[in-house]
Protein backbone atom coordinates (compact mmCIF):
# COMPACT_ATOMS: atom_id res chain seq x y z
CA UNK A 1 0.00 0.00 0.00
CA UNK A 2 1.26 3.85 -0.46
CA UNK A 3 -1.55 5.66 2.13
CA UNK A 4 -2.67 5.09 5.40
CA UNK A 5 -5.13 1.87 7.30
CA UNK A 6 -6.42 2.96 11.02
CA UNK A 7 -8.97 1.21 12.77
CA UNK A 8 -9.13 -2.06 11.59
CA UNK A 9 -10.60 -5.51 13.54
CA UNK A 10 -9.85 -8.91 11.58
CA UNK A 11 -10.83 -11.67 13.28
CA UNK A 12 -11.50 -15.51 11.80
CA UNK A 13 -9.67 -15.40 8.59
CA UNK A 14 -6.86 -17.62 7.25
CA UNK A 15 -4.46 -15.79 4.81
CA UNK A 16 -2.71 -17.70 2.69
CA UNK A 17 0.47 -16.52 0.02
CA UNK A 18 3.80 -16.50 -1.22
CA UNK A 19 5.67 -13.16 -0.89
CA UNK A 20 4.59 -9.88 1.13
CA UNK A 21 1.66 -11.77 3.18
CA UNK A 22 0.24 -9.70 5.82
CA UNK A 23 -2.93 -9.77 8.17
CA UNK A 24 -3.83 -6.06 6.87
CA UNK A 25 -1.06 -5.47 3.95
CA UNK A 26 1.45 -7.10 2.18
CA UNK A 27 4.08 -4.36 1.58
CA UNK A 28 4.23 -0.69 2.73
CA UNK A 29 6.18 1.87 0.99
CA UNK A 30 6.95 5.50 0.92
CA UNK A 31 5.32 6.90 4.10
CA UNK A 32 2.56 4.52 4.59
CA UNK A 33 1.07 3.94 7.79
CA UNK A 34 -0.84 1.43 9.76
CA UNK A 35 -2.56 2.22 12.81
CA UNK A 36 -4.96 1.30 15.98
CA UNK A 37 -5.65 -1.93 14.21
CA UNK A 38 -6.27 -5.38 15.92
CA UNK A 39 -5.67 -9.04 13.91
CA UNK A 40 -6.80 -12.44 15.26
CA UNK A 41 -6.03 -14.49 12.08
CA UNK A 42 -3.71 -17.16 10.81
CA UNK A 43 -1.32 -15.97 8.23
CA UNK A 44 0.84 -18.39 5.98
CA UNK A 45 3.41 -18.20 3.70
CA UNK A 46 7.19 -18.41 2.18
CA UNK A 47 9.12 -14.95 2.60
CA UNK A 48 8.02 -11.79 4.14
CA UNK A 49 5.26 -12.69 6.06
CA UNK A 50 3.98 -10.70 8.97
CA UNK A 51 0.89 -10.26 11.51
CA UNK A 52 0.19 -6.84 10.35
CA UNK A 53 2.33 -6.46 7.47
CA UNK A 54 4.76 -8.79 5.25
CA UNK A 55 7.30 -5.81 4.77
CA UNK A 56 8.07 -1.97 5.72
CA UNK A 57 10.25 0.52 3.63
CA UNK A 58 11.00 3.33 3.01
CA UNK A 59 9.84 5.84 5.88
CA UNK A 60 7.07 3.72 6.70
CA UNK A 61 5.68 2.85 9.97
CA UNK A 62 3.36 0.53 11.85
CA UNK A 63 1.76 1.73 15.39
CA UNK A 64 -0.33 0.74 18.12
CA UNK A 65 -1.06 -2.30 16.63
CA UNK A 66 -1.65 -5.63 18.16
CA UNK A 67 -1.59 -9.31 16.86
CA UNK A 68 -3.07 -12.18 18.82
CA UNK A 69 -3.51 -14.76 15.38
CA UNK A 70 -2.50 -18.13 16.48
CA UNK A 71 0.08 -18.81 14.03
CA UNK A 72 2.41 -17.01 12.03
CA UNK A 73 4.42 -19.25 9.68
CA UNK A 74 6.82 -19.15 6.26
CA UNK A 75 10.03 -19.59 5.47
CA UNK A 76 12.03 -16.48 5.53
CA UNK A 77 11.52 -13.06 7.19
CA UNK A 78 8.57 -14.19 9.69
CA UNK A 79 7.35 -11.58 12.20
CA UNK A 80 4.79 -11.27 14.78
CA UNK A 81 3.74 -7.48 13.29
CA UNK A 82 6.15 -7.68 9.99
CA UNK A 83 8.59 -9.56 8.42
CA UNK A 84 11.02 -7.06 6.91
CA UNK A 85 11.66 -3.63 8.33
CA UNK A 86 13.41 -1.11 6.22
CA UNK A 87 14.61 1.89 5.08
CA UNK A 88 14.18 4.13 8.31
CA UNK A 89 10.69 2.56 9.15
CA UNK A 90 9.72 2.53 12.09
CA UNK A 91 7.69 0.16 14.63
CA UNK A 92 6.24 1.16 17.99
CA UNK A 93 4.02 0.32 20.80
CA UNK A 94 3.15 -2.78 18.82
CA UNK A 95 2.73 -6.01 20.71
CA UNK A 96 2.34 -10.11 19.41
CA UNK A 97 0.90 -13.35 21.68
CA UNK A 98 0.92 -15.41 18.36
CA UNK A 99 3.16 -18.26 17.77
CA UNK A 100 5.63 -17.48 15.22
CA UNK A 101 7.50 -20.41 12.86
CA UNK A 102 10.14 -20.31 10.27
CA UNK A 103 13.23 -21.63 8.64
CA UNK A 104 15.26 -18.25 9.06
CA UNK A 105 14.90 -14.44 10.60
CA UNK A 106 12.21 -15.31 12.75
CA UNK A 107 11.16 -12.64 14.96
CA UNK A 108 8.14 -12.07 17.96
CA UNK A 109 7.91 -8.62 16.35
CA UNK A 110 9.64 -8.82 13.18
CA UNK A 111 11.70 -10.87 11.08
CA UNK A 112 14.48 -8.33 9.89
CA UNK A 113 15.34 -4.86 10.99
CA UNK A 114 18.03 -2.78 8.76
CA UNK A 115 18.68 0.40 7.51
CA UNK A 116 18.30 2.85 9.87
CA UNK A 117 14.99 1.68 11.25
CA UNK A 118 13.74 0.78 14.82
CA UNK A 119 11.47 -1.00 16.91
CA UNK A 120 10.34 0.95 20.18
CA UNK A 121 8.16 0.29 22.88
CA UNK A 122 6.85 -3.52 21.97
CA UNK A 123 6.26 -6.70 23.46
CA UNK A 124 5.73 -10.49 22.45
CA UNK A 125 4.61 -13.12 24.49
CA UNK A 126 3.84 -15.67 21.64
CA UNK A 127 6.41 -18.48 21.12
CA UNK A 128 8.65 -18.26 18.24
CA UNK A 129 10.44 -21.02 16.59
CA UNK A 130 12.87 -21.88 13.88
CA UNK A 131 16.44 -23.13 12.53
CA UNK A 132 18.41 -20.13 12.51
CA UNK A 133 18.63 -16.71 13.31
CA UNK A 134 15.29 -15.44 15.57
CA UNK A 135 14.50 -13.40 18.10
CA UNK A 136 11.70 -12.57 20.91
CA UNK A 137 11.48 -9.25 19.37
CA UNK A 138 13.62 -9.45 16.19
CA UNK A 139 15.15 -11.94 13.97
CA UNK A 140 18.54 -10.05 12.66
CA UNK A 141 19.27 -6.33 13.12
CA UNK A 142 21.68 -4.65 10.76
CA UNK A 143 22.74 -1.30 9.34
CA UNK A 144 22.38 1.11 12.58
CA UNK A 145 18.87 -0.22 13.16
CA UNK A 146 17.64 -0.36 17.07
CA UNK A 147 15.42 -1.95 19.26
CA UNK A 148 14.18 0.41 22.10
CA UNK A 149 12.31 -0.38 25.46
CA UNK A 150 11.06 -3.82 24.52
CA UNK A 151 10.50 -7.31 26.19
CA UNK A 152 10.06 -10.74 25.60
CA UNK A 153 8.24 -13.30 27.77
CA UNK A 154 7.55 -15.58 25.08
CA UNK A 155 9.47 -19.48 24.24
CA UNK A 156 12.18 -19.26 21.79
CA UNK A 157 13.60 -22.40 19.80
CA UNK A 158 16.45 -22.77 17.85
CA UNK A 159 19.60 -24.71 16.66
CA UNK A 160 21.50 -21.08 16.22
CA UNK A 161 21.99 -17.15 16.80
CA UNK A 162 19.14 -16.97 18.77
CA UNK A 163 18.27 -14.35 21.69
CA UNK A 164 15.89 -13.28 23.78
CA UNK A 165 15.45 -10.25 22.41
CA UNK A 166 17.60 -10.49 18.92
CA UNK A 167 18.97 -13.65 17.54
CA UNK A 168 21.64 -11.21 15.59
CA UNK A 169 23.28 -7.48 15.74
CA UNK A 170 25.58 -6.18 12.53
CA UNK A 171 26.79 -3.11 11.84
CA UNK A 172 26.68 -0.42 13.68
CA UNK A 173 22.77 -1.68 15.62
CA UNK A 174 21.95 -1.42 19.01
CA UNK A 175 19.63 -2.95 22.16
CA UNK A 176 19.04 -1.11 24.50
CA UNK A 177 16.54 -0.63 27.81
CA UNK A 178 15.32 -4.61 26.94
CA UNK A 179 14.61 -7.76 28.89
CA UNK A 180 13.68 -10.89 28.47
CA UNK A 181 12.18 -13.69 30.65
CA UNK A 182 11.30 -15.95 28.25
CA UNK A 183 13.02 -19.72 27.65
CA UNK A 184 15.53 -20.35 25.68
CA UNK A 185 15.97 -23.84 23.93
CA UNK A 186 18.07 -25.77 22.11
CA UNK A 187 20.09 -23.28 20.51
CA UNK A 188 24.03 -22.71 20.05
CA UNK A 189 25.07 -18.87 19.97
CA UNK A 190 22.25 -17.86 22.16
CA UNK A 191 21.92 -15.59 24.54
CA UNK A 192 19.45 -13.86 27.23
CA UNK A 193 19.64 -10.51 24.83
CA UNK A 194 21.03 -11.38 21.82
CA UNK A 195 22.61 -14.44 20.27
CA UNK A 196 25.67 -12.87 18.45
CA UNK A 197 27.01 -9.07 17.88
CA UNK A 198 29.80 -8.23 15.25
CA UNK A 199 30.24 -5.57 13.47
CA UNK A 200 30.84 -2.76 16.22
CA UNK A 201 27.22 -3.64 17.49
CA UNK A 202 26.11 -2.92 21.01
CA UNK A 203 23.90 -3.96 23.60
CA UNK A 204 23.00 -1.31 26.28
CA UNK A 205 21.27 -1.21 30.01
CA UNK A 206 19.50 -4.72 29.39
CA UNK A 207 18.60 -7.71 31.24
CA UNK A 208 17.90 -11.26 31.20
CA UNK A 209 15.94 -13.19 33.87
CA UNK A 210 14.64 -16.29 31.38
CA UNK A 211 16.49 -19.88 31.39
CA UNK A 212 18.79 -20.98 28.76
CA UNK A 213 19.85 -24.55 27.66
CA UNK A 214 21.66 -25.24 24.38
CA UNK A 215 25.20 -26.87 23.08
CA UNK A 216 28.07 -24.19 22.70
CA UNK A 217 28.66 -20.41 23.01
CA UNK A 218 26.01 -19.63 25.01
CA UNK A 219 25.54 -16.55 27.48
CA UNK A 220 23.33 -14.73 30.13
CA UNK A 221 23.26 -11.60 28.15
CA UNK A 222 25.06 -12.89 24.51
CA UNK A 223 26.65 -16.03 23.01
CA UNK A 224 29.19 -14.27 21.02
CA UNK A 225 30.86 -11.05 20.50
CA UNK A 226 32.95 -10.10 17.69
CA UNK A 227 34.35 -7.18 16.21
CA UNK A 228 34.39 -4.25 18.14
CA UNK A 229 30.85 -5.09 19.72
CA UNK A 230 29.96 -3.85 23.19
CA UNK A 231 27.85 -5.00 26.13
CA UNK A 232 26.95 -2.05 29.01
CA UNK A 233 25.04 -1.89 31.79
CA UNK A 234 23.55 -5.33 32.03
CA UNK A 235 22.69 -8.48 33.81
CA UNK A 236 21.57 -11.85 33.95
CA UNK A 237 20.12 -14.21 36.63
CA UNK A 238 18.61 -16.73 34.45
Amino acid sequence: IHGTIQHISITESNIIGYHYVGGIAGQLYDNSIIKHCNINIKVNGNNYVGGIAGALQNHSKIQDCNNTGSVISGNYYIGGIAGSVSVNSHVQVCHNTGKISGENYIGGVSGELKENSTVQSCYNTGQSKANFTVGGVAGTISNNSQINACYNIGEITGRTYVGGIAGRLTEISKIQFCYNTGEIKEASHSGGVAGCLMNNSEIQSCYNTGKITGHYQIGGVAGELQKNSTIQSCYNTG
